[in-house]
């Protein structure tokens, strides 16, 4: 061991309790209130942060080689994070996921008056489920009644119902009226 001008030199030094101001332990300087990792003091390139100083911006921060915030937590519980693979529940009232904007009782993504969108049981919206065109008429929806609306539908299989209206003509049971008021 050797002691000189300040510094202690050893190969094995055991503490009971450390407390210092700052230091560097292999590459990572502490101080009051930061645990950083920085090969360079003048860019954030490849740096990885503590911080419990409650005036800085994050809490929590990596960034990349070219210095790119690649993950950070705020003060205030924000995280930010590049590339995630998040799991579990996640529960939003706004923002964006995959071209949808996320509201408070709906998602919905817009292009022009084209628009189309879900809603929950508790928006006050009419339908369930909405698309209109780029001109903003309704192509297709669902209300919260259960009406379906489709323009130019295409529909396979059996429909079933007490009471069907056709364009010019009503059927009815086993009977088909026409607009002259035929019967067939």
């Amino acid at each position: 061991t050797i002691i000189s001008g300040g510094f202690i030199r050893t190969s094995l030094l055991s503490v009971d309790d450390l407390y210092t101001i700052s230091a560097k332990i292999g590459g990572w300087s502490l101080s009051d209130s930061l645990i950083q990792y920085r090969p360079s003091s003048s860019n954030n390139n490849s740096r990885f942060y503590l911080n419990s100083a409650p005036t800085g911006t994050y809490r929590i921060a990596s960034y990349n080689s070219s210095g790119t915030r690649q993950f950070s937590v705020t003060s205030d519980g924000a995280l930010y994070a590049r590339n995630a693979d998040i799991a579990g529940t996640i529960t939003a009232t706004s923002g964006t996921i995959g071209g949808w904007n996320i509201a408070g009782g709906y998602i919905d993504t817009k292009d022009g008056n084209a628009r189309m969108y879900l809603a929950s049981h508790a928006d006050s919206a009419s339908y369930y489920i909405h698309a209109s065109n780029s001109s903003g008429s309704r192509m297709f929806s669902v209300s919260k009644t259960g009406v379906l609306y489709a323009r130019g539908a295409d529909i396979a299989g059996t429909i079933t119902s007490s009471a069907v209206t056709v364009t010019g003509g009503t059927i009815t049971g086993t009977t088909i009226r026409t607009g002259s008021g035929n019967n067939r």
